[in-house]
């Protein structure tokens, strides 16, 4: 398992979490909470969960590859949770800094 595809499903997971609006208005401000369309949120977490499977694939073939992909996603999925029930405005900071090094991470190597 990568550290690049590990970062772009967190990215994802974490998008797609904010498309649900009640993990939206705990994260973000009850202003801003209804600014920004769901289907966005959802439409990036879904490209990057695809972004991830291609990047893992790309590394390590698709049988691997996709296992791997699983693999990194689940363990999103866990820290997503855990950031979401102790502290969920940290989520968009944490979320942008997981996709930012994932994508230099994926330029360096």
């Amino acid at each position: 398992m990568s550290a690049a595809t590990l970062l772009t499903s967190f990215a994802a997971l974490a998008a797609l979490a904010l498309c649900m609006g009640a993990h939206r208005r705990a994260v973000l401000a009850a202003t801003r909470a209804e600014s920004v369309p769901s289907w966005i949120f959802a439409g990036v977490g879904w490209s990057l969960l695809i972004f991830a499977l291609r990047g893992a694939a790309a590394r390590q073939g698709w049988l691997f590859g996709a296992v791997c992909w699983l693999a990194a996603t689940a363990v999103a999925g866990f820290i997503v949770t855990m950031v979401l029930a102790f502290r969920p405005r940290l989520l968009p900071g944490v979320a942008s800094a997981a996709l930012f090094i994932a994508v230099a991470v994926t330029l360096v190597l």
